[in-house]
């Protein structure tokens, strides 16, 4: 049977993947267009969510092939995770309208010979959708100069500012927070560079990752063993950690856009943070975001600096970090940064195409 011509369907790629930030994105975004279909904002069908569990592991080809065989037929189909793209190949021969969204080029730029034939499959998948959206404008940058691929929009994510919120409770001082992962391209070294030439009495509290065994050398190198804590967290040790902390240091190589800066501004958190992460388009005017030099840290760890003239300035560095710490500023417009702003762009975008945009019936 043909397929309404009301039905979105938003599908991101197998849970089993484990990809913690793709589940919460497919999510909130498909309970916010569930929304404004309720209340009769965008759509005339309930959109739907595809989000499979496979159950076990076959090889590659064999996932790929599955995944875009087993998408239900949609008026339009929004894929969500990129590196499923090449299931658009397939998905095309039975939905009207083919949407995708790019949180990250990181599939092209991790090129092995092994996987060369996936990676041009990907970007083939990529070229046939209707309209491509990128979380940001590097995103849409990198999408242009390696892939080739010209970003429809640029729409940038979401989080849920009345989880992330302002709160009485005290904060301490010395508190810096890190979350998320722990791979290289993180920049935890940048942080315990960092941390070795702030006051004895500021600590670290790495929320989410497990630190590589370099890492952990260069901690004992340090003897920042005692003033770091890792561990993981709930969503609401989170919110908590945020709201305590006196400071987020997010100094990342490379990221798809950075939500802990904006979970931590949401909270009224200072955040310290590099110009490669995304989220940094929308929070550069933001007093309480300082764009750290990163380019003095990696100078200290490619040395093992620690005195002499880039001493100094790694102190100078600490100490106007210390000052700006001590003052804590809310973020301005924060209901921009929620979900429902997410979803009325998304289907801006949808209508755009030719999607039939109707209000919702009311049931007699």
């Amino acid at each position: 049977m043909k397929p309404s011509k009301n039905h979105v369907l938003l599908a991101m790629g197998y849970r089993d993947d484990g990809w913690l930030s793709t589940i919460l994105h497919a999510e909130q975004l498909h309970q916010a267009q569930v929304a404004a279909w309720q209340h009769g904002g965008g759509l005339g069908a309930a959109p739907a969510l595809h989000a499979p569990w496979l159950g076990h592991a076959p090889k590659i080809w064999e996932r790929r092939l599955r995944f875009g065989l087993d998408l239900p037929a949609a008026s339009l189909l929004h894929l969500l995770d990129p590196a499923y793209a090449d299931s658009l190949l397939i998905a095309r021969r039975r939905c009207d309208h083919l949407v995708a969204s790019v949180t990250d080029v990181a599939f092209w730029r991790q090129r092995t010979r092994a996987n060369t034939w996936l990676r041009r499959r990907i970007v083939r998948g990529l070229a046939v959708a209707d309209a491509t959206v990128a979380i940001s404008q590097q995103t849409a940058g990198e999408m242009q100069q390696l892939l080739a691929i010209e970003a429809t929009r640029v729409i940038y994510l979401g989080t849920d500012p009345a989880l992330f919120a302002l709160s009485m409770q005290p904060r301490d001082p010395n508190q810096l927070l890190h979350v998320g992962s722990t791979l290289e391209r993180k920049g935890i070294d940048r942080i315990l560079r960092l941390l070795a030439h702030l006051p004895g009495s500021v600590h670290l509290l790495q929320l989410g990752g497990v630190f590589t065994s370099q890492q952990q050398r260069l901690i004992a190198a340090l003897n920042l063993g005692h003033r770091i804590v890792q561990r993981p967290a709930t969503l609401m040790q989170l919110v908590h950690a945020y709201q305590t902390a006196a400071a987020l240091v997010f100094p990342s190589r490379y990221e798809g856009y950075g939500l802990p800066c904006i979970e931590a501004r949401l909270c009224g958190t200072n955040v310290f943070t590099s110009a490669a992460v995304p989220a940094t388009e929308v929070l550069r005017q933001d007093p309480g975001t300082t764009i750290l030099d990163v380019e003095l840290l990696d100078e200290a760890v490619a040395v093992r600096g620690g005195a002499g003239e880039l001493g100094r300035r790694l102190d100078e560095m600490a100490q106007q970090m210390m000052l700006r710490m001590g003052v804590q500023t809310p973020l301005a417009n924060r209901q921009w940064y929620g979900w429902d702003r997410v979803a009325r762009e998304h289907l801006d975008l949808y209508a755009g195409l030719g999607y039939q945009v109707q209000p919702r019936r009311e049931v007699a």
